[in-house]
C-alpha cells in the first residue's frame, strides 16, 4: 500500500500552501507573474477578454498589492 503522507512525521498536520503573487517592476511596468504571463492590469483576465470583479480572489493579491496598482493609476 502506498502511503502518500510518508514524508509527514506522526502528529504533524498537512498544510495547504497558497501561492501568492510577487508584485515587481519589469520593463518599466508594475505587475506580477501569473500562469507564465506578466499581468500588469489585475482587473482583466490573462487572455484580456473579460474583466475581473475581484482580483484578490482571482489572482490571490493582498489589499496592499492591489492598492499599489490603483495608486499608480494602472487601473
Amino acid at each position: 500500500m502506498l502511503n502518500i503522507n510518508a514524508n509527514i512525521k506522526q502528529g504533524e498536520k498537512m498544510t495547504n500552501k497558497i501561492w501568492k503573487p510577487i508584485v515587481k517592476v519589469c520593463w518599466g511596468k508594475l505587475g506580477f507573474d501569473f500562469d507564465g504571463l506578466f499581468i500588469t492590469d489585475p482587473f482583466i483576465t490573462p487572455c484580456e477578454t473579460e474583466s475581473v470583479d475581484d482580483p484578490k480572489s482571482y489572482y490571490g493579491l493582498s489589499d496592499k498589492q492591489l492598492k499599489q496598482f490603483t495608486d499608480m493609476g494602472y487601473c
